[in-house]
């Protein structure tokens, strides 16, 4: 018997000591992952400028009304869930979009968030992708209308119809830098739906140096996705826009802070988006804008990190 306790003691002691080395070595890969800090890149008026904005909550906003009404009278609905393996895949999506959200929050709280962001959690892209791969049109267009069923943001299309006309030498660039889809944004730019987005707000940006998410396939054989806050995304989008953060100031503005210190990491210079008086303010404390001679009727800030599925 004394035997038996002593084995069952000794087991007990083993398992703890397993554990804490479990909680070690993850609370260690967490800080090993995290990118060495770095000091806030500091704006040079004498260099040229870059500005690349975010799109949901930002240049665009919606309310659930609005998508709603659009979930609801899409004319061709039934045709988009007449599929019954469509409409499993969309539950495993969806579960696996709560899964990551879920895991996401736990690590965040417990290590702190990584530079790596989460690339569980799924992209709204992956819905469309399901409906052209089970040949469904309607469903892959009906994903699209909701997720772009968006509004100018207030006041934002002149702010960008102001920096355009700031007549700074060499112009500012303004690109999107996005967590949305290349399938959804290429709706967004050519879709006549969407005519009030695109003549307020897309006809200001470089669409070709813009930049959205990106799937490729990783080692498991599986669609992977780079996106915020990920560092490679922002390193992604520097490479191909052909941008050095060394030689021009390349602004980044989001609604969420863990973009923005992303966006940091990767040397560009990180503004929070609160609203657009704010953004205004800051631009025009850089130099970038001309000062407004009428003071405008202070905005209804916008919630940070607005919890939809398209809006990471």
């Amino acid at each position: 018997m004394n035997s038996f306790k002593a084995l069952s003691k000794n087991y007990s002691c083993h398992v703890l000591q397993a554990l804490a080395c479990v909680l070690f070595v993850s609370a260690a890969s967490s800080f090993a992952l995290q990118a060495p800090i770095k000091s806030d890149p500091v704006f040079d008026p004498k260099k040229p400028t870059t500005i690349a904005w975010d799109l949901h909550h930002v240049l665009v906003t919606t309310t659930p009304s609005n998508s709603w009404q659009t979930f609801v009278n899409y004319p061709q609905k039934w045709d988009a869930v007449k599929n019954p393996l469509l409409l499993l895949k969309t539950t495993i999506l969806v579960w696996r979009w709560a899964y990551g959200k879920a895991s996401e929050r736990l690590w965040n709280k417990t290590f702190g968030p990584s530079p790596e962001g989460n690339a569980e959690i799924v992209s709204v892209e992956e819905f469309v992708r399901a409906g052209e791969y089970y040949n469904n049109s309607a469903y892959a267009q009906w994903v699209k209308a909701i997720i772009n069923a968006q509004m100018p943001m207030p006041g934002m299309s002149q702010l960008l119809q102001d920096l355009k006309a700031a007549n700074r030498d060499p112009e500012i660039q303004m690109h999107i830098a996005s967590n949305i889809g290349t399938l959804i944004f290429e709706d967004l730019k050519t879709n006549a739906a969407h005519k009030d987005v695109q003549e307020q707000i897309l006809k200001y940006i470089d669409l070709e140096k813009s930049h959205a998410v990106t799937f490729y396939p990783n080692k498991e054989n599986r669609t992977a996705i780079i996106k915020k806050p990920n560092i490679k995304f922002f390193q992604q989008y520097l490479a191909n826009a052909q941008l050095d953060p060394k030689s021009r100031n390349v602004i980044f503005i989001d609604n969420s802070q863990k973009n923005v210190d992303a966006a940091k990491q990767a040397g560009m210079i990180g503004i929070l988006f609160k609203n657009t008086d704010q953004i205004r303010t800051e631009l025009e404390a850089k130099g970038l804008l001309n000062p407004r001679s009428a003071v405008q009727p202070p905005q209804t800030p916008i919630p940070l990190e607005q919890e939809t599925i398209y809006s990471e």
